[in-house]
């Protein structure tokens, strides 16, 4: 699944999410045409595993947004909340593995605490980066950064493309 824009694929997330979630999702996407992603399923699998965490320790009721614009030479996409927030001391330990800040705020998920080292994980190997910013009571956004090039042929380059093909048909 190599290429496709971000708002392809911040938008094909969005509607599904919508329907597992208790709180009003916002989507966001920049007006105009925003560059071809270089591995479109590692983008789409950091945003479903951002907006996976979001939903579980949202609150019902409360605003989960998702964007996508471009920042100078760089894609940025957004997911975020308008919750709780994180506490500073927890903060610092929000990409780790197994990590999982105050169960009492996690909606009855099973989880394991690996979606945000995954994201982690896969941002860096497509050369980006990505951060979180939050505040108690007022919410947290996570923001991924991927770089975009414009070759001299006109095509545009962001982060690594796999050259390997899955069993299932995506790169």
């Amino acid at each position: 699944m190599s290429g496709g824009g971000a708002r392809e694929a911040v938008e094909s997330l969005v509607e599904p999410a919508r329907l597992v979630s208790d709180s009003t999702l916002i989507a966001e996407v920049a007006p105009g045409d925003l560059p071809t992603l270089g591995d479109r399923a590692r983008v789409v699998q950091v945003i479903q595993n951002l907006i996976r965490n979001v939903i579980r320790f949202t609150p019902e009721g409360f605003i989960i947004f998702v964007g996508a614009a471009m920042r100078g030479s760089e894609i940025e996409i957004t997911v975020g909340d308008t919750g709780a927030g994180i506490a500073p001391e927890n903060l610092l330990h929000v990409f780790d593995r197994f990590y999982r800040a105050e169960r009492s705020r996690n909606r009855g998920s099973d989880g394991v605490g690996l979606d945000l080292t995954i994201a982690r994980q896969l941002v860096e190997s497509m050369a980006g980066t990505i951060t979180v910013e939050s505040a108690l009571d007022e919410g947290t956004t996570f923001i991924f950064r991927l770089p975009h090039e414009q070759q001299p042929n006109g095509a545009a380059v962001s982060g690594r493309t796999s050259l390997r093909q899955s069993p299932f048909g995506t790169s």
